[in-house]
């Protein structure tokens, strides 16, 4: 069931309008694999159409190449925020979701 604006609470409204939605949050999680996180932020730079927050969160990465992909992307002014991390933790899409 679609929302009409007067049904919308009234925090919402004053905040975003069915013309300017509320941007989505995306967070990207990626260890290595440089190719796969090219084709990965391509894809989202190329046919994102809805307004985003992207958010790339660096798990202990050991290829060099990681930074030169992010750095294209980061020129592209793409991410809303970067986070590299110096060691791999499983749990850390779960803490990136929770402080995001």
């Amino acid at each position: 069931m679609a929302m009409t604006v007067s049904a919308m609470p009234s925090a919402t409204k004053d905040k975003y309008s069915l013309a300017d939605p509320a941007p989505i949050t995306v967070i990207i999680l990626s260890r290595n694999r440089p190719l796969y996180l090219w084709a990965c932020l391509d894809s989202l730079y190329r046919y994102t159409r809805h307004p985003a927050r992207f958010i790339l969160v660096d798990n202990a990465s050991e290829d060099p190449l990681i930074h030169e992909v992010v750095t294209g992307f980061e020129r592209r002014e793409m991410f809303d925020t970067v986070e590299w991390h110096a060691e791999n933790d499983p749990k850390r899409v779960l803490k990136a979701v929770r402080a995001y």
